[in-house]
């Protein structure tokens, strides 16, 4: 004989069910929420497919996060190098006059 589901444990995962379709702008609409709300196996697949597909933006949201963050690194790097850069040709100007004004 099959255990019914606690109901209040159904009405929470519908709940999170309710969180995570706004999270992923999910339309329940196509759902028929009565019926939806009292069946713990299809919330329980949605829950798991749902999560699933957070994790994988999420994850993927990482990568940008990282790929963006390194970008930022090297751009850094090169303003580095092209202020030493700067800073070497204004000498370098510098003594070009002080030797012209020699000359």
């Amino acid at each position: 004989m099959a255990t019914q589901p606690d109901p209040q444990e159904t009405q929470r995962q519908f709940e999170r069910l309710q969180r995570l379709a706004t999270a992923l702008r999910k339309d329940l609409s196509q759902f028929d929420l009565s019926s939806l709300r009292n069946d713990a196996a299809l919330v329980g697949e949605l829950l798991e497919k749902w999560e699933n597909e957070l994790d994988a933006a999420t994850q993927s949201l990482d990568s940008i996060s990282s790929s963006f963050q390194s970008v930022v690194s090297e751009i850094s790097k090169g303003n580095k190098g092209l202020g030493d850069i700067k800073r070497s040709f204004n000498k370098l100007t510098s003594l070009a006059q002080d030797l012209q004004s020699v000359s």
